[in-house]
């Protein structure tokens, strides 16, 4: 079950990471406008695939998503934030 609510978050998760728009799009295989799309649900439509692929991107670099009462959060895994040789 997807734990992403916002693409608040998304936005979020690609500035904690420093990564583009074009970057963040390479890196999963998709166009820079399908992040920036996924980057404007206000809330993120049930079924949006390109949503759960980025949350599984994010998730590899120990970013987590939560939302809970009322409030769309990051979490973040220090211990996997510093890893550089991560491949998606």
């Amino acid at each position: 079950m997807r734990s992403l609510y916002d693409g608040r978050q998304l936005k979020a998760a690609r500035a904690i990471l420093g990564k583009s728009v074009q970057q963040v799009a390479d890196d999963i295989g998709v166009n820079k406008n399908t992040v920036i799309r996924a980057e404007s649900y206000r809330p993120i439509p049930k079924h949006s695939f390109s949503a759960d692929r980025l949350e599984d991107y994010y998730n590899k670099y120990g970013l987590t998503f939560q939302f809970d009462n009322g409030q769309a959060t990051i979490l973040i895994d220090k211990s996997l934030l510093n890893r550089k040789s991560l491949i998606y």
